[in-house]
């Protein structure tokens, strides 16, 4: 634990000299040109809809029996659900809430589509 107050101070002290070298005072340096940051436009999405679809498509098609066709389709659509959130902005909890919804319902359909055998608790049926 010592060691990491140690670095950890040694750390800012190398940080803190970075930023304050060439300009002469304690001041931090900043930079001629900043990047810019895309500007999004505040959301009209129902998000309560959406949160209700990616379900229906998980239960519909990520459930304990599941077919290759119908995991590429809940992808497809969850991936388009997600474009969508990525595009937009909203500040309140149920947009970062539908927004990690489906970040994990895709990742979940990409493992259940690159693992094409039956294990542990699901069945893959052929198409």
């Amino acid at each position: 634990m010592l060691e990491c107050l140690v670095f950890g101070r040694r750390a800012a002290r190398h940080i803190n000299g970075y930023l304050t070298q060439g300009n002469g005072s304690n001041s931090p340096r900043r930079n001629a040109e900043e990047p810019l940051i895309p500007v999004r436009p505040r959301t009209p999405l129902d998000f309560s809809a959406l949160r209700d679809t990616i379900q229906q498509l998980m239960n519909d098609h990520c459930g304990v029996v599941r077919r290759k066709s119908g995991l590429s389709l809940a992808l497809s659509r969850i991936s388009g659900i997600r474009a969508d959130l990525e595009s937009v902005y909203d500040d309140g909890n149920e947009y970062l809430e539908v927004r990690s919804i489906a970040a994990v319902a895709e990742d979940i359909l990409k493992a259940a589509l690159d693992r094409p055998v039956s294990i542990g608790s699901h069945y893959m049926e052929s198409d």
